[in-house]
């Protein structure tokens, strides 16, 4: 297949595509090749293996292991530019991000804490990182505490009860029922972080009020509550699931979110059944087709789990792949779009769908997957529903990499206004991102000017 990669961009492309496949035994070879890349030399080459390992990680539920020993290896690394990884690392683990995203910080804090299990990082390193996050974003201080919450307690009782005393003072309390979300059902203190409408801090703030770490440990390093069905999905036991599910249980339940969940797929309420296909749990997955869980939209969570045993079991039910081809594209899995576009090519509205995997692959920042829609003839322009072209989501995003690549294309639309009319150019305030955009601009519009000279002559 041909490269439509720009020359100075596959360096990147390379390691992105090596961070995004990696296996366990390619650990040792991705290693080298991020030591050994020309790009060593760039000021900024450290904070994109930081930005691109952060990207990625939400993307790898429960294969997380290579990923925190590749992130040990290059902690170790004393060499430079390599110093700084283990610094710049922490930084971008703990810093607040605006509130649409918060959906992103459990799976950061996840990697965050498996640093911490690793012993990349000390509780103390972790503590005074703690101490430093402001209170002007309570759910993600909140999470932040919660997420270290055994450690801290276990090295420093004094800290920690100090960490819970600033998070009371974020809580709204029951009386003040003018400001207060209602608890489903009923019962209990009526608590909410007041710059979140999440319910499910309920439960979660009093778990860490009473140090009741045998119900936080769960949450925390699954994000499945203690003793339930969910974990018994998540850990694929079937005979601890089954013992909880009598005759009548309802096997089609929805999956009930809360802010611990390390997969963003987590918060749209899947049923059991396709939590069991997210996470790769092949016997909880028969065990739930044999008590006649429905299988409606199974394949969508299937694709977002990419596990190979669970897509060979949704191909046997028959059930159709329609949409996933942007489903797989948002896990950055090239592997799955091919074989989806090669045994279910009839299901997918193909012309329309390859369409959004574009979109997705500007969205995440990730070359390989850019060019790999080049060279299916995507139209480079293609707007989604709001409008928004690839240009506009990596403005938007602020991938600096999916943004030198998309200026390359020879027909690239500068100026295409989404449904708000917004061009590409009122997406960011960045300046280095503006910098790029308006240079590109001005190279195509010389260009231009010379053809029109030649052409006169």
């Amino acid at each position: 297949m041909t490269s439509n990669i720009p020359e100075n961009l596959l360096p990147y492309a390379e390691i992105q595509r090596a961070l995004t496949e990696l296996t366990p035994d390619t650990v040792e070879s991705v290693y080298d090749l991020i030591l050994k890349s020309p790009l060593t030399k760039e000021k900024t080459y450290i904070n994109f293996i930081v930005n691109e390992l952060i990207t990625i990680f939400p993307l790898k539920h429960k294969r997380w292991d290579m990923y925190i020993t590749l992130t040990q290896k290059l902690s170790k690394c004393n060499t430079q530019p390599f110093n700084t990884f283990k610094t710049i690392l922490m930084q971008e683990l703990f810093a607040t991000r605006d509130e649409w995203e918060i959906h992103n910080k459990s799976p950061i804090l996840k990697y965050a804490r498996l640093c911490l299990k690793a012993k990349i990082y000390t509780i103390n390193e972790v503590i005074n990182y703690l101490i430093k996050l402001p209170t002007t974003a309570p759910s993600q201080y909140f999470l932040s505490v919660c997420f270290f919450a055994p450690e801290t307690f276990k090295a420093n009782q004094g800290i920690f009860t100090t960490f819970k005393q600033i998070i009371q003072k974020m809580v709204v309390s029951e009386d003040q029922t003018a400001t207060v979300t209602q608890v489903p059902g009923g019962g209990g203190p009526l608590y909410r972080i007041k710059d979140s409408v999440v319910q499910e801090y309920v439960n979660c703030f009093d778990i860490l009020c009473e140090n009741d770490f045998q119900k936080l440990i769960p949450l925390i390093d699954t994000g499945c509550e203690y003793n339930s069905v969910e974990l018994d999905i998540y850990n694929d036991d079937v005979e601890n699931m089954s013992s909880k599910m009598g005759k009548t249980y309802n096997t089609n339940r929805k999956v009930s979110p809360n802010p611990f969940h390390p997969a963003m797929f987590l918060q749209w309420r899947p049923t059991l059944l396709e939590m069991a296909a997210f996470y790769g749990s092949p016997k909880s997955f028969d065990y739930l087709l044999k008590r006649n869980a429905r299988t409606s939209f199974i394949a969508m969570m299937a694709v977002a789990g990419g596990f190979e045993s669970i897509l060979k079991r949704v191909e046997e039910l028959k059930e159709p792949f329609e949409a996933c081809l942007r489903i797989a594209a948002a896990f950055r899995d090239i592997k799955t779009i091919e074989w989806l576009i090669q045994n279910h090519f009839s299901e997918l509205k193909y012309d329309k769908e390859i369409n959004y995997v574009l979109a997705r692959a500007a969205f995440t920042n990730y070359l390989p997957m850019l060019d790999f829609c080049i060279n299916k003839g995507v139209d480079i322009n293609f707007s989604d529903e709001n409008g928004e072209t690839a240009l506009h989501l990596a403005v938007k995003m602020e991938n600096k990499e999916a943004l030198l690549f998309l200026i390359s294309r020879p027909h690239l639309q500068f100026r295409k206004k989404n449904v708000y009319g917004l061009n590409p150019h009122s997406m960011t305030k960045n300046k280095e991102i503006l910098d790029i955009l308006n240079g590109a601009e001005e190279k195509r519009a010389q260009e231009k000017e010379k053809q029109k000279k030649a052409k006169r002559i």
